[in-house]
């Protein structure tokens, strides 16, 4: 897919490296699985890039990892206006994570602090002063201070853990480079960090939900269309209001994500969407009624109704 992608586009960048790796280290007992030699790879990676921007004499060097979903297209130019070394738009996900931290232990690990979850709900609103940004985050190379930025290797006073965004930090640290974090809008998405025994199925869910975020549909070329089915129902029906397009375009694109066939019925209003669930209860499909009960309970708390990546996996249990 990737490579793909970069035949289509690449003529809208002045340069492009591409270097594939698929097979796992001999040191990894999973694809998930984080050991030094991984995170010296990553940082070899990144210092590469790093010191290419350099050479060609760009501006700005940005890091985005390839599982962040950046929504905002205006992104790189409101991070530009802020005129700062290093700054990152905040990243939401479906908890208290996101691409930076407000505190810092002695040794380098993280530390909770009062000031986070009001930043991360953007209840403060702005762009602050963090001692840790990773993940997507852009570097103003023409600052005389990010010349002395590294990923690799570590700097000589380096003791802290060996990872890859703790290592840069301390860099910025003794740069003398302040770190900052923006949230005034909401600019993407990025999934939650899986542990070590997690499986690459494990990953795929857990990004599907990053996906049924978005609202609004992702371009994503060369992908191969999923292969639709009712999880086991002898059908499953979508009961959605009419004026309220925005939604229905939600429903349809977190159906599909989902790989969930569907019939699609558009109601006036909410009488005439009750009418069309009686209806449909009264077809003699007992795994269809069992299915509107679960979906049709929960539409009727929310509004609307939000899928987890979990949905497909709950449906089978029932």
């Amino acid at each position: 897919i990737l490579r793909d992608w970069l035949l289509k586009v690449q003529n809208l960048y002045h340069y492009v490296e591409w270097r594939p790796k698929e097979e796992p280290r001999f040191d990894e007992d999973g694809p998930k699985d984080w050991t030094d030699l991984r995170y010296e790879h990553v940082m070899k990676l990144r210092q590469g890039a790093l010191e290419s921007a350099r050479e060609m004499w760009a501006d700005y060097l940005m890091f985005v990892d390839c599982d962040n979903l950046l929504t905002d297209q205006d992104v790189l130019w409101k991070l530009m206006k802020e005129n700062k070394t290093i700054i990152a738009p905040m990243l939401e996900s479906r908890g208290a994570y996101s691409n930076f931290w407000c505190g810092m232990t002695s040794q380098g690990y993280y530390r909770r602090t009062p000031a986070y979850l009001p930043m991360r709900k953007q209840v403060r609103k702005g762009c602050f002063a963090v001692p840790m940004v990773h993940s997507t985050f852009l570097i103003d190379l023409r600052k005389q201070a990010s010349r002395q930025l590294a990923f690799h290797p570590p700097h000589p006073e380096y003791s802290w853990a060996f990872d890859d965004i703790i290592v840069f930090a301390f860099s910025a640290q003794m740069a003398d480079v302040q770190m900052f974090v923006c949230n005034r809008e909401t600019y993407g998405y990025l999934p939650v960090p899986l542990r070590s025994h997690n499986t690459l199925q494990d990953e795929a869910d857990s990004f599907l939900h990053s996906l049924l975020e978005v609202n609004g549909k992702l371009s994503a070329p060369n992908v191969p269309r999923k292969k639709l089915d009712k999880m086991g129902f002898d059908e499953v029906f979508m009961i959605n209001l009419e004026r309220r397009t925005d939604r229905r375009e939600r429903m349809l694109q977190a159906l599909y994500e989902q790989k969930i066939a569907f019939y699609a019925s558009i109601a006036n209003n909410t009488v005439q969407s009750v009418i069309s669930l009686a209806y449909f209860l009264s077809f003699p499909f007992t795994k269809c009624t069992l299915l509107l009960w679960i979906v049709y309970s929960a539409d009727i708390r929310t509004i609307d109704v939000f899928f987890s990546e979990m949905f497909r996996k709950c449906c089978q249990i029932v």
